[in-house]
């Protein structure tokens, strides 16, 4: 920089100095928005990235902490994943940070929540061939025994069908009466 003074008889000086300009770290910046819904049973995953523009080239690094137990954090890549099963079907807190080398960083939080889908009932014990004496009444068997659904909230519903000789009831827990 160069500094000229000149008074009104026209005298004149300069002088000339340098200005240096420090760098400071800057935090870097999530660009990546979140993904606050999921699906149990599909994948969840959000690339997320992040830019730094401190001209020393800092390596990034992610970080995270949730009480969502199916989620990994890539601590080099920012890659957040995970598949929610049944079980963590529900809302779930989340804070991913990214930091630099220098002390700067910058955190998202927010709250995911996992989307049931319905699971169709299963079988847990095999139905095996039932025998029993004519004119025997009230015979009695529970089907909770042998059907589940691990959807909560769900209620099986029993019918029957193929043999149209023997009087079949089903009550609504479940018990078959023969």
């Amino acid at each position: 920089v160069i500094i000229e003074v000149s008074d009104s008889n026209r005298g004149n000086c300069s002088t000339t100095f340098t200005v240096f300009v420090e760098n400071t770290n800057d935090d870097p910046d999530i660009e990546t928005l979140n993904e606050i819904f999921c699906y149990e049973d599909e994948e969840y995953l959000v690339d997320y990235e992040a830019i730094d523009i401190d001209p020393t080239n800092d390596v990034l690094e992610w970080t995270f902490s949730t009480n969502a137990s199916f989620l990994t954090l890539n601590r080099t890549s920012g890659i957040l994943s995970g598949v929610p099963g049944n079980i963590h079907v529900g809302t779930y807190w989340i804070n991913i940070t990214v930091s630099d080398q220098n002390g700067g960083f910058n955190n998202t939080n927010f709250t995911l929540t996992v989307i049931n889908e319905n699971d169709p009932p299963e079988i847990v014990n095999p139905l095996d061939d039932i025998l029993f004496s004519e004119d025997t009444i009230n015979t009695r068997l529970n089907l909770s025994h042998y059907f589940q659904d691990i959807d909560l909230g769900d209620t099986l519903l029993f019918q029957y069908g193929g043999n149209n000789k023997i009087n079949v009831t089903i009550l609504e827990n479940g018990t078959v009466i023969f």
